[in-house]
Parts: structure tokens; sequence; C-alpha cells
């Protein structure tokens, strides 16, 4: 499944908001140095989709806001 996530960086929210079946926003207290703030994303999002973190892969956007994140969802 790939989705769509606008990253709100050092964010006083933190958490996930669904605006589409694809389309995301993920708030994170991380700032974006030492790729903590990606790293937060993807532990947020397997948390979400009830997934491991290795399935959670970040196809474009390693080094800006808009992502697109692949989750594969058939692993156990």
């Amino acid at each position: 499944m790939k989705i769509t996530v606008e990253v709100k960086l050092k964010s006083k929210k933190y958490g996930i908001k669904k605006l589409t079946e694809t389309s995301y926003v993920v708030y994170t207290y991380k700032p974006p140095e030492k790729n903590q703030a990606n790293e937060d994303v993807i532990k947020q999002l397997a948390r979400y989709f009830d997934v491991s973190k290795s399935q959670v892969e970040i196809l474009l956007g390693k080094t800006i806001t808009s992502k697109i994140i692949e989750i594969d969802l058939t692993k156990n």
C-alpha cells in the first residue's frame, strides 16, 4: 500500500491524522537532524497500521516533509 504523508516537524501535537484513504499528516516532536524525524514517522506509521517498522519504507522524500511511503501489509 502506498500513501502520501505530510510531516509536521517539531510540532506541539503528536500523532497521525488521516485525510483520505491514501493521504495522512504525521505530527512529530522530533527535529529533522540525524534522521530523527523520519525514524519517528516510520515508528508512528508502523504502530498505526499494526505492522513492524521493517514493513514501512520511505520511497520518496527522505529529505523533505512531503513523502511517499510504502507499507507492506502482507507480512505477519
